[in-house]
């Protein structure tokens, strides 16, 4: 690096390594450098304390180097980095240095907005004043959630070595949690909002724990499918036991501690509850006589030749809030946004939407075919004697909707996909 031009320092612009956001521009002299490598966490040099600093040393939001550019003058560098802590990287509290505060000198424009003599005109980076903390549940139902808003019109992007993913929407930053912890850390304040499942919810309030959550809405999503999840009592084939009674006195395993011995309690009967770390499925008969497991599809279950004996609880996912959070007017309405655009996206799974063209003649048998949320739209077109119309409907009824629209006189038929109904 070429250190002569800046009394020995170069600029480091800093960039987020999912978002490509640029974050903040620091300033690095050799031994900066240095331990930028040796640490792999960015290390600036402090002009104004005239030493070397580590971003995040005493707020925890560090950013470790995932790697470094050099420009073509050998005299700048580029950071790519991945946000650790909370993720806020200004000392205003805010996810990146740059504001739209228009007494700046200097702020972003985009070519694209330039007038037509060729003049850019200026647009300021977006950048939140406000920031909603978001907990994305981790493990089993990370991809799901991701999945979902995407189709919500969110692009999460989450680092294999980040706990901190990166969200296209400035004013939210998020934080991968345990689906088995949300509710904890929710309760606590550490997250303004997060996603979980009502059995954790339960959880956690059965372990005795008194700060509550507000659930906001249920999206009933799980691992493989839509839909809700069953917390079932199993036992091995060949196990004489048939009933909840026959228990009385033995060895449950469970991950799901609180909630069975509430589900035993309620039945008046005492039986040994232990926490499973894990593989419970392969516990019976040797170190339990029964377990409580989550099931989606009982494939799990049967894989292991265990037997359903009773169903604990049924659960889906939840959006839920700090009830505290919730009282401050922006926080509100952000997650109210938030809810309301997921909600609109599991409505829309499954469905497509469909229109054609046909002839007023043929009307009445068209519309015999067709089911809709409500009713089909039908709009004239140019032509009086043809009308178009426009449905949604079940994506599995399509391939044998569609051949009897034709024979009913259906024309230029058009399939396409949804992201979101809003009902």
């Amino acid at each position: 690096m070429d250190f002569s031009k800046l009394d020995g320092l170069v600029p480091a612009v800093v960039q987020d390594e999912g978002s490509n956001e640029v974050l903040m521009v620091g300033f690095m002299n050799d031994a900066a450098l240095a331990r930028t490598r040796e640490t792999g966490y960015a290390t600036f040099f402090s002009r104004s304390r005239q030493k070397l600093w580590t971003k995040g040393e005493t707020s925890g939001n560090r950013l470790r180097v995932e790697s470094m550019l050099t420009d073509c003058d050998n005299d700048t560098l580029l950071l790519r980095v991945t946000r650790e802590g909370a993720g806020l990287v200004c000392h205003t509290g805010t996810r990146t240095c740059f504001s739209t505060d228009d007494s700046h000198v200097g702020r972003g424009f985009s070519r694209a907005n330039s007038t037509n003599d060729g003049a850019a005109k200026a647009t300021p980076y977006v950048q939140a004043d406000r920031v909603l903390k978001l907990g994305i549940p981790a493990g089993s139902l990370q991809e799901a959630t991701i999945q979902l808003f995407a189709r919500a019109g969110f692009a999460i992007y989450a680092s294999p070595r980040s706990y901190f993913p990166t969200i296209d929407d400035s004013e939210v930053t998020c934080m991968l949690i345990r689906a088995q912890e949300m509710a904890r850390y929710v309760a606590d304040g550490v997250l303004d909002a997060g996603l979980t499942g009502q059995d954790w919810i339960a959880e956690y309030a059965q372990s005795g724990e008194r700060s509550p959550v507000l659930p906001i809405t249920d999206l009933a999503y799980a691992k493989q499918s839509f839909g809700r999840v069953k917390w079932v009592l199993a036992v091995p084939d060949d196990s004489p036991v048939r009933t909840p009674a026959d228990l009385e006195g033995r060895t449950v395993a469970t991950e799901l501690v609180s909630v069975t011995k509430a589900y035993f309690a309620r039945l008046g009967l005492r039986v040994n509850v232990e926490f499973s770390w894990g593989a419970t499925e392969v516990k019976p008969p040797l170190l339990a006589d029964a377990i409580v497991e989550v099931t989606e599809t009982g494939s799990s279950l049967r894989a292991n030749r265990l037997r359903v004996i009773d169903t604990v609880m049924e659960s889906n996912t939840q959006l839920i809030a700090n009830p505290r959070a919730v009282t401050d007017p922006w926080t509100r309405a952000k997650i109210d946004s938030l809810a309301l655009l997921l909600e609109a996206a599991m409505h829309a799974h499954g469905r497509v939407g469909l229109m054609l063209n046909v002839e007023r003649t043929s009307l009445p048998e068209v519309l015999a075919l067709l089911p809709a949320l409500q009713q089909p739209t039908i709009s004239p077109l140019s032509d009086d004697r043809w009308v178009a119309v426009n449905t949604i409907i079940e994506e599995r009824m399509v391939r044998e909707l569609i051949p009897g629209l034709k024979a009913a006189g259906g024309r230029g038929i058009v399939e396409y996909p949804l992201n979101k109904i809003v009902p």
